[in-house]
């Protein structure tokens, strides 16, 4: 018992800590703005499509500012997947084209995309952006004309505002989702890494299309990724256009939202490690993307560390094992300066340093949701409910 304690303690802590002192490199190499390229081109031919699920209280908003800012020749698509509400009617007010799509057996937002794919490829256009029924999108036109003039999949910045008024805990997973999106993927554009796809808010030249594959996975934007980057073609990351959705004012909504990516994200790590290191180039920049993937999101790296404290304390005050202590102060130290890198990278604007006495309270509500989806209690995919401003 004296040797499993601090040896078990010990196995955990290095890969955490690595994972910790990775984190802290991409805060470091993120917490600045990218210089963006000047190379678009110029008046490509494009589509955008919308998966909506009973998006009948947030499509109303979306779409007039996204007609916009499209010609007559290009195409606004909405996707009413499996509706109960007047989603389909209401985008057809507006009118866009709309194609319904009645399949409970097939329930996930990866259907809906490729569902979507088949009706757009009787008439292609040559860029296709993918944007979530909530979204604003601050220039819709620039991230399809460089997606063409990169011939590659590009991904905009894609955060959540904060509702008014909001609580801690909504601020903290506002927060996170401004690291891994924009300050993670800032770090990864400056190792010459592939970047992400984050969901929504991104486009891809149409030879790329058959990538969008019918899925009701829980994690479909990051399986997406591997498989770009498996496949030599990369995601670039552009900070130049902004989306942004609503966060939830729920807290069990907001735990849940967060949670069930995070979790469906561990359960697929090692098939899109796997899938990515069968990236045709072997290089450095191709194994940070790789090594990204195993770095979990902020809340769930900060509770690992946060347990391991205690078998290491009680490891170094009883038995004398100082290694396991060091691992996992040196692991919560580089949790704690990232953090803080990332506080100054996004200003006073997601979160303040108050907010952070909630993180306990935060990180142990995620943690039977984790359990119940890592048991496949909750493996389909569910539409979260959203702030209502």
């Amino acid at each position: 018992m004296s040797v499993l304690l601090p040896l078990t303690t010990t196995i955990f802590a290095i890969p955490a800590t690595l994972a910790s002192l990775y984190f802290l490199l991409q805060c470091l190499l993120g917490r600045q703005p990218i210089a963006e390229r000047g190379d678009a081109s110029q008046g490509q031919s494009l589509a955008i499509l919308m998966p909506a699920h009973n998006e009948v209280g947030v499509i109303e908003k979306t779409l007039p500012p996204l007609l916009e800012q499209l010609t007559p020749e290009d195409r606004l698509l909405v996707v009413a997947d499996n509706c109960s509400d007047d989603t389909a009617g209401v985008a057809r007010s507006h009118g866009v084209e709309v194609i319904e799509r009645n399949d409970l057996a097939h329930v996930g937002k990866g259907y809906a995309l490729a569902f979507g794919v088949a009706h757009l490829n009787a008439s292609p256009p040559e860029a296709l952006v993918c944007v979530d029924a909530d979204c604003e999108v601050s220039d819709v036109r620039a991230l399809a004309d460089l997606a063409v003039a990169l011939d590659r999949p590009v991904q905009g910045c894609y955060t959540l505002t904060a509702s008014e008024g909001a609580s801690a805990i909504e601020k903290l997973s506002v927060f996170a989702f401004f690291v891994k999106n924009c300050v993670r993927a800032r770090a990864l554009q400056r190792m010459g890494a592939p970047g992400s796809i984050a969901g929504t808010g991104f486009a891809l030249p149409w030879r790329l299309h058959s990538f969008l594959q019918p899925s009701g996975s829980l994690v479909e934007d990051a399986e997406l990724s591997a498989e770009l980057m498996a496949k030599g073609e990369g995601v670039w990351f552009t900070e130049s256009v902004r989306i942004t959705s609503p966060s939830t004012k729920r807290k069990d909504a907001v735990l849940q939202q967060r949670t069930r990516w995070e979790a469906g994200r561990l359960r697929s790590m090692r098939s899109m490690v796997a899938a990515a290191m069968q990236a045709p180039r072997k290089d450095v920049p191709h194994l940070a993307a790789a090594l990204d993937i195993l770095v979990p999101p902020l809340a769930l790296l900060l509770a690992v560390q946060t347990a391991l404290l205690v078998p290491a304390f009680v490891s170094y005050q009883s038995l004398g094992a100082f290694y396991p202590f060091a691992w996992v102060i040196l692991g919560l130290a580089a949790v704690a300066v990232g953090t803080l890198l990332c506080v100054g990278a996004a200003g006073q604007s997601y979160i303040r340093l108050h907010d952070f006495l909630a993180i306990p309270k935060y990180a142990l509500g995620k943690m039977p949701i984790y359990f119940d989806v890592l048991r496949g209690k909750t493996s389909a995919w569910e539409r979260s409910e959203r702030s209502d401003g």
